[in-house]
């Protein structure tokens, strides 16, 4: 240095040193110039996750002898701008101030040292948020497959992945049932055809829910084929099939078959009745991408064959209120009335008894599609808007949506030519607040308000039914 300039040194060589050529290459050389014991709390703070609890560290850190100085190793992290203090309360958090660094410092480490720490950091949360786990079911299911315990992994994949479809967080639950899915295929976990199947539909239902239908067809068929049902899509055998559900349908309703009030067996139940359910729900969801591909016999077929399944089970549930629902609006269009009418009434009574509001607000919405057509314009306005209410509550904005575009139609046909225009949902929007909390792998968690998932493409699918003349 010399009046405030540096020069290099005469007798210094700059092509006989050896510089980083890349930024992952730069950090490492900071990482490698650091004592081993910092070393060590950085590479065990990486598998953590990139905003992480000192705590956290202190739990898995391996040399028991080093564990009272962690504070300090991290204070001095810090002040190198490795890891910056995040927050102090209610944890002591720090991050990693890029996460190129977290990355490094992680890839520095064998297989087997990442696997035993993330074995590590799976067990601090099980034991740490034993009370309630939910909020880390991704978390956990990132880390065990990562411990390679892979059956645990498959656990918490199934309940991530079920956490997200109810707060309808549809790419984040495509993303667990596609890596559940992965382990199954790979048979590194025993699985049962009718686990798989719903795998699938849940897939398909993801899909379903942001509006991609040729995906959410493909997983639909699927599961039902890993069940053991055939899905024609057109010719005599689609036609004979119809057929046979159809005279099926009117034997249960000459002679009904008694439904009872009990608990739902889980489709890893595997039992008699855990199979014809899950069936059932496929072949509604079936009807409802055919109904909106404009796809009519399929469409009918679906929707009766989902009936006659839950049915079948004899059980009250929430897929027989959908599918009483569904006759509902096929008597509407033959059009048959009487029997129109006694659907309505036994999914909306079924509806208010099994106590399941999805379902409940998917009667009101889709008999009153079938009262729409049939002109009985004020049992329709009444039954939207309890079903708009009940979205509202639960937070599904797409069927929020289709309730209100169909409401409308509703009292344009009244008169009530001013209140038709689409209104947005309330500012105190009750959306679930799991809704809006989403696991990251890094291990963070993120707010996000909800979004819509779609259209109102129930009201502009439904042309059929506005035709339709009451008798």
């Amino acid at each position: 240095m010399e009046n405030g300039e540096c020069h290099v040194a005469s007798k210094v060589d700059l092509r006989a040193l050896s510089f980083p050529d890349t930024v992952q290459g730069v950090i490492r050389s900071r990482i490698d110039r650091l004592p081993p014991s910092h070393q060590l709390a950085l590479k065990a703070a990486s598998v953590v996750g990139r905003i992480f609890a000192l705590r956290a560290v202190y739990e898995i850190y391996p040399l028991d002898s080093d564990k009272p100085q962690i504070g300090s190793y991290f204070d001095y992290l810090r002040r190198l701008d490795f890891t910056p203090l995040n927050s102090e309360h209610p944890d002591l958090t720090y991050l990693f101030k890029h996460v190129i660094t977290q990355e490094v410092a992680y890839n520095l480490m064998t297989f087997s040292q990442r696997q035993a720490f993330h074995q590590a950091v799976a067990n601090w949360f099980e034991r740490t948020f034993a009370d309630d786990l939910s909020p880390y079911y991704g978390v956990l299911a990132y880390h065990w497959g990562n411990a390679k315990n892979q059956r645990k992994a498959l656990e918490y994949l199934e309940k991530a992945g079920e956490q997200a479809m109810r707060n309808f967080a549809n790419r984040e639950a495509i993303e667990f049932f596609e890596e559940a899915l992965r382990l199954a295929k790979n048979g590194e976990v025993k699985t049962t055809a009718l686990q798989r199947a719903h795998w699938e539909r849940q897939l398909a239902e993801a899909y379903y829910g942001l509006g991609e239908l040729p995906k959410s067809l493909d997983h639909l068929k699927r599961a039902i084929h890993l069940m053991g049902w055939k899905t024609p899509e057109k010719g005599f055998g689609l036609i004979a099939a119809l057929l046979s559900e159809t005279l099926k349908q009117v034997r249960f309703r000459i002679k009904s078959k008694p439904i009872e009030d009990a608990p739902l067996p889980r489709y890893l139940d595997n039992t008699e009745q855990a199979r014809p359910l899950e069936g059932a729900i496929a072949f509604v969801r079936l009807g409802h991408i055919y109904y909106q591909m404009n796809n009519p016999i399929p469409l009918i077929f679906g929707n009766v064959m989902g009936s006659n399944l839950a049915e079948q089970a004899g059980l009250k549930s929430p897929i027989l209120v959908r599918g009483y629902t569904n006759m509902c609006i096929a008597s509407g269009v033959l059009p048959r009335h009487h029997w129109a009418i006694a659907y309505r009434d036994r999914a909306h009574a079924m509806g208010r008894d099994v106590g399941d509001l999805p379902s409940l607000s998917y009667s009101l919405a889709g008999c009153a599609v079938y009262e729409l057509g049939a002109a009985l314009w004020a049992d329709a306005a009444k039954s939207l808007h309890e079903a708009i209410e009940i979205d509202a509550r639960i937070g599904d904005m797409r069927h929020y949506d289709e309730s209100k575009s169909i409401l409308s139609i509703t009292l344009f046909h009244q008169g009530e030519f001013l209140n038709t225009a689409w209104r947005p949902p309330p500012k105190c929007w009750n959306a679930p607040r799991a809704a809006r909390m989403s696991s990251r792998r890094s291990g963070r968690t993120r707010y996000a308000p909800r979004r819509s998932c779609g259209s109102p493409s129930l009201a502009r699918s439904m042309k059929p039914l506005m035709d339709m003349k009451s008798r």
